[in-house]
């Protein structure tokens, strides 16, 4: 989840990580966030290793 302040472009809180969107968005509701995103989560890695 991405929580915006002052437009959109703008991230004020990355919040990590749920098991469910419907999670995401229950969390974003009891903490009153009105602008936010809830978007899956990909980490890259390169696929070998250089060498030396």
């Amino acid at each position: 989840m991405i929580v915006f302040e002052s437009g959109p472009w703008r991230a004020r809180r990355v919040v990590l990580a749920f098991d469910t969107p419907l999670e995401a968005a229950a969390y974003a509701a009891e903490n009153a966030f009105v602008d936010y995103l809830i978007a899956p989560l990909s980490f890259l890695a390169p696929t070998g290793v250089p060498r030396a």
